[in-house]
């Protein structure tokens, strides 16, 4: 299709590599055989041997017949499929093309390992994987973020079994003490920050591993756990690493005594400030293994500030080595896509979000004080820990999911029939622990034992309610996921509710007040009927927090929630 903006398109079609016969310019021409451009004499293109192909420069030629054409005129030739006009448009275009280059553009960025590094560029470049590391966490992929680095994108590129064979020389191994600020300190850091990483990535799936729909994240929108096939050294133990690390920083702590006692000209405040940042990543790493006690695992969490104010009042002294990274890394990281730009957050914003990273996990892990005879609490925390502002991100989120779900379904019945204890069959005998010991009797008689009556009605409606999409057990998952997919997954939950009531629990509260001696008014309908109003309650309330109603659907919106808040406490009270 001709249009006013053809020379754009005879701009970047300016040169084309042909055979010696001329079949490119013979079917241009035939493109405008009805035209009266066949009667003009048309330029002669200039041609020029390039290796051994001939490379016929046509501009003037097709310049000369596409003005021929009016416009809105479509010239299409059969033998040009829809998948050769994409890649037409894609080619050259940086954002389509991913081996585009600019003039005097190299395809890989080359930087040198092994070169010597000064204490300030050591902060620098540290300071600066703390802010990759940051907007990983924040969702951003790896390849924008911690893979654009060369030294990471080399130790990543070993398939290393130990610590001694992950290194930055091109010979094999490391001469440490040739240059120990890159080799020892830099190297450590690394290797512990990929670590890290690592057990982020398998804290996440383990979340996932529990009953449910498993529908606490969404990596589309909440994390990026690809990888692009790197494995982040996860066959590496923790203790290998620690050592190293402890190396590190007992190096450190010597060339800063060193310093004070004026045997090198370094300021021992630079080194003061690399001992710093060694200290945090020994700290994180601990308190994200899975190997740590969950007790020590809460010390180390709130212990993180203190190293984190060290950091942020050292960052001054740091250099930034902004060459070490680069976003072309990316095209051996997945070559069909052209690199995208790396994602940049500021230092004090990547702190600040650090810093409440580890506030959200010091709370998620005291979740293990919260026993099967704590439901209600355990509810309470769940909520007050989805609604903290900022909203917490996927892996504190994975940490509380992890510890939750790591009973299996028998364990969520066993806290179904501790909540229905707690709202509405209090000291009744239909949840005694004795009615879970009567054997099914073995006569068919029609005389049944009462109690084995009750325990068999109780668990089956325990069963039903745990195992149906939006069962109980996602209703606990729903409070581990992001603020959005809580609203939006509460509604599935409701409509499980709904269902439980209509289709399972007017039967079964019949037979227990047939077998129970107690005194009992639809006890599993009323508790059903109770968690669907509290569930409708938080939707509509989630609704003005997340801003979803328009302006003229406030006042009826706030009269639904007073009208659900009014029918659940009469309903309590009733």
């Amino acid at each position: 299709m001709k249009s006013e903006s053809d020379d754009s398109l005879v701009r970047a079609t300016s040169h084309m590599v042909i055979n010696d016969d001329g079949r490119k310019s013979t079917e241009i021409s035939a493109a405008t055989t009805d035209s009266k451009a066949d009667a003009m004499d048309f330029p002669k293109p200039t041609s020029s041997v390039l290796g051994d192909k001939r490379v016929w420069d046509i501009t003037a030629k097709f310049r000369h017949v596409a003005s021929t054409l009016p416009v809105g005129t479509l010239v299409k030739d059969t033998a040009f499929t829809l998948f050769e006009s994409v890649g037409a448009l894609e080619i050259m275009d940086p954002k389509m093309d991913s081996g585009c280059l600019a003039p005097g553009e190299s395809l890989v960025d080359e930087y040198d390992l092994e070169r010597p590094l000064l204490p300030e560029e050591v902060i620098g470049i540290i300071d600066q994987f703390l802010c990759c590391e940051m907007a990983w966490y924040e969702g951003y992929p790896l390849a924008q973020t911690l893979f654009s680095s060369h030294y990471i994108d080399k130790l990543l590129s070993l398939e290393a079994k130990n610590v001694d064979q992950i290194h930055f020389s091109k010979s094999g191994r490391d001469n440490v003490w040739s240059s120990p600020l890159v080799h020892l300190v830099l190297r450590a850091y690394c290797i512990a920050m990929i670590k890290c990483c690592d057990y982020a990535l398998e804290e996440i799936n383990r979340s996932l591993d529990g009953g449910g729909t498993r529908c606490n994240f969404y990596e589309e929108e909440d994390f990026s756990g690809h990888t692009y096939g790197r494995e982040l050294f996860t066959k590496i133990p923790l203790k290998p690493i620690l050592d190293l690390l402890s190396l590190a920083a007992e190096f450190t702590s010597t060339e800063k005594e060193h310093s004070v006692n004026g045997q090198h000209l370094g300021s021992p405040d630079l080194y003061g400030a690399i001992a710093a940042r060694i200290n945090f990543r020994i700290t994180l790493l601990r308190a994200m293994s899975l190997e740590e006690d969950i007790e020590d695992k809460f010390k180390l969490w709130k212990d993180m500030p203190g190293f984190l104010a060290d950091i942020k009042t050292t960052h001054s002294l740091g250099l930034p080595v902004k060459e070490s990274f680069s976003p072309k890394i990316q095209r051996r990281l997945a070559s069909t896509v052209p690199p995208k730009p790396m994602v940049e957050i500021s230092f004090d914003d990547a702190l600040t979000k650090l810093e409440n990273m580890c506030k959200d996990c010091a709370e998620a892990v005291k979740i293990v004080h919260f026993g099967p005879h704590n439901v209600q609490p355990l509810k309470s925390f769940l909520w007050a820990f989805s609604s903290r502002k900022p909203e917490p991100y996927t892996y504190p989120r994975a940490c509380l999911a992890a510890a939750l779900f790591m009973c299996d379904d028998s364990g969520f019945q066993q806290l179904l029939r501790r909540d229905l204890e707690d709202i509405v069959l209090a000291g009744s005998d239909v949840l005694d622990p004795i009615n879970w010991t009567i054997e099914a009797p073995q006569s068919k008689t029609p005389v049944s034992n009462r109690r084995f009556e009750m325990a068999k009605a109780v668990s089956h409606f325990c069963e039903v309610a745990v195992h149906m999409p939006g069962g109980y057990i996602d209703y606990f998952r729903t409070l581990t996921s992001n603020r959005c997919r809580v609203r939006r997954n509460l509604t599935h939950v409701a409509a499980a509710l709904e269902d439980l009531q209509t289709m399972e629990t007017e039967h079964l509260d019949e037979s227990l007040r047939k077998f129970s001696t107690d005194e009992i008014e639809f006890p599993l309908s009323s508790w059903t009927y109770l968690q669907k109003l509290r569930v409708m309650e938080w939707i509509v309330q989630l609704g003005f927090e997340l801003d979803m109603y328009l302006p003229d659907e406030l006042a009826g919106m706030y009269c639904r929630s007073g009208s659900t808040s009014c029918e659940s406490e009469g309903f309590v009270a009733r």
